[in-house]
């Protein structure tokens, strides 16, 4: 988020600059910082978003230690596939800022919304007579 406003602000200085040399005012101003930002939206909506090696690494183990989950190489694109929509909805570059975020959130927000994006929910305990059975006659 810090990044964010850094980039705001960089975006106004640019903004500013081309203001006062190109004219002047707080309308043009602001018609630049605009355009300056919805360049910036276009460049992380064609970002694809790949994942390297070492943040795959770092994920899997996180998710691991922390959720007891063994992503294997094999799961490396149904990660990040799982993951994009989160990185592109929170103006992520990459999946280490992504993971960088993860481990500051001190409210768990962030970890759960990892969790539920990996995980595959699996609903047949409650529907198998198996089941059932097994605790009635043990």
């Amino acid at each position: 988020m810090k990044e964010k406003a850094h980039q705001d602000i960089n975006l106004w200085q640019a903004a500013d600059k081309r203001a006062n040399n190109d004219g002047d005012g707080f309308e043009e101003l602001y018609t630049n910082y605009i355009h300056d930002s919805e360049q910036e939206q276009n460049k992380l909506q064609n970002l694809t978003y790949a994942i390297s090696n070492t943040e795959f690494k770092q994920l899997s183990a996180y998710i691991r230690k922390n959720y007891g989950i063994n992503l294997k190489e094999e799961k490396r694109v149904m990660l990040a596939g799982r993951l994009r929509t989160v990185l592109r909805q929170n103006n992520f570059r990459n999946f280490s800022d992504y993971y960088d975020y993860i481990i500051s959130d001190k409210t768990g927000a962030a970890a759960a919304t990892l969790v539920n994006k990996i995980s595959t929910n699996h609903t047949f305990f409650m529907r198998e007579a198996d089941h059932f059975d097994y605790f009635k006659n043990t």
